[in-house]
C-alpha cells in the first residue's frame, strides 16, 4: 500500500466549517478534535509505514480520528467500522 500524498487536508474547509458550526457547540468534544486535528495528527508521521509503490491506502489520519472515535463512543471494532462506512448507527449482524 501507498501512502496517497493528498488523502488529508490540513485546513477545513470553509463549507465544512459553515455546516458544522450550527451543529456543534463551541465547547462539543468533536469540534475541538477537528479544529485541532493537526496538531496532534500530520500525514507526514505516517510517512515512513507506508511503500512508495502499490494500490493507494485509504488515510492514516482518517483512520486515526475513528480509532479516538471509537475510544470516545466506547464502541467495539465491528460497530465502529460500520460507523465508518456508513456514519450510521448500524446494528451488529
Amino acid at each position: 500500500m501507498s501512502l496517497q500524498e493528498f488523502c488529508w487536508l490540513e485546513e477545513i474547509p470553509e463549507e465544512t466549517a459553515q455546516l458544522v458550526e450550527p451543529l456543534l457547540g463551541a465547547n462539543d468534544l468533536y469540534r475541538f478534535i477537528g479544529d485541532n486535528v493537526g496538531d496532534f495528527l500530520k500525514l507526514s508521521d505516517f510517512a515512513d509505514l507506508y511503500s512508495r509503490l502499490g494500490r493507494g491506502a485509504i488515510c492514516p489520519v482518517i483512520l486515526s480520528l475513528v480509532t479516538v472515535f471509537q475510544y470516545l463512543e466506547n464502541i467495539p471494532d465491528r460497530e465502529a467500522a460500520q460507523w465508518a462506512s456508513g456514519r450510521t448507527k448500524a446494528p451488529i449482524v
